[in-house]
């Protein structure tokens, strides 16, 4: 079996790599000057991948919650320069006592016409739309969630030192002390804030854009983004079991309803995808939606013999 000949990591560099995580967390304007103290000495990599994947280890994380206590507590009370050495102090014992860098990753998932909850260790609220899927990664320094179907809605509960992030088909979406979702829609992203603010990256962008609470914005495939007024509502209208459409395009309308319906709708013709469709329904109201869509599109819909409906074709 290979072993591992690295050295240990040096204790100054790991109190430069926590002072430059505490900071880069105060002032993101700094960034330049991390990448190039990044670049001057390969060891300082290793120093902040040795800050940054810490909290992963079983030793650290038994101590979790009565870490972010002291460290919730000391905020105003300690100058920077002293929790950056108290963290490089933890990182450093707990690698002379054999802590692992090792993951911890976690996936939820909820069923066909269910919504499910789940409180996540940090304290922050996690609402799964039916169908959808997520992993939920935590370090020391970040909370994670990459939604892989559907759609998310979060609660964030501060905390100063971990950002919390949803990551969805290359678009990330950073938490600042919010509400917000995040939903795959057939031919793009949709994030939308409810309270607070977020900061969103588009995979072929390099700038955050700013979304305040009340706004959506949607991204396309090809990384173009359009913001729009949510208005006053407190959640997804999924939260409540209902389906709003607001010139939705009948494709991602057929999506949405699949996700309740336990009968599969089925669009046979390819022309009629793209029709706007605007609109309130219940999300299990199947029989509903099918109604309006043949009302709005003329569109022949009829129930297959092995169960389901077709639209068209």
């Amino acid at each position: 079996m290979p072993t591992s000949s690295a050295a240990p990591v040096e204790t100054h560099r790991l109190e430069q790599a926590a002072d430059w995580l505490l900071r880069l967390r105060e002032d993101q304007g700094c960034e330049t000057e991390f990448l190039a103290w990044l670049a001057a000495d390969e060891r300082n990599a290793v120093a902040y991948d040795a800050v940054d994947g810490a909290w992963s280890s079983p030793t650290l994380s038994r101590a979790d919650a009565k870490t972010r206590r002291v460290l919730l507590g000391q905020e105003r009370k300690l100058p920077a320069r002293s929790l950056a050495l108290g963290l490089a102090l933890c990182i450093t014992v707990g690698g002379a006592i054999g802590v692992q860098s090792q993951k911890h990753d976690y996936r939820y998932a909820a069923s066909n016409g269910r919504i499910e909850f789940v409180r996540l260790d940090d304290g922050s609220s996690l609402y799964l739309d039916a169908r959808s899927v997520v992993q939920v990664h935590y370090s020391l320094f970040g909370r994670s969630i990459e939604l892989q179907h559907g759609s998310a809605f979060v609660d964030v509960q501060h905390e100063w030192w971990r950002n919390f992030t949803v990551s969805s088909k290359g678009v990330a979406v950073r938490a600042l002390g919010t509400r917000y979702s995040v939903t795959q829609m057939v031919d793009g992203q949709r994030v939308s804030v409810y309270r607070g603010r977020v900061g969103v990256r588009a995979a072929q962008g390099n700038l955050e854009q700013s979304l305040n609470a009340g706004k959506t914005l949607l991204i396309n495939a090809e990384g173009r983004v359009e913001e729009r007024d949510l208005g006053t509502r407190p959640s997804p209208d999924w939260m409540r079991g209902r389906i709003e459409l607001d010139g939705d395009s009948l494709e991602q309308a057929i999506a949405q309803f699949n996700r309740y319906s336990r009968e599969p709708i089925v669009l046979a013709d390819p022309t009629l995808r793209r029709i706007p469709l605007s609109g309130g329904f219940e999300a299990h109201d199947t029989t509903a939606f099918l109604k309006a869509v043949e009302a709005i599109t003329g569109a022949h819909v009829r129930r297959e013999a092995a169960g389901g409906w077709r639209i068209g074709g």
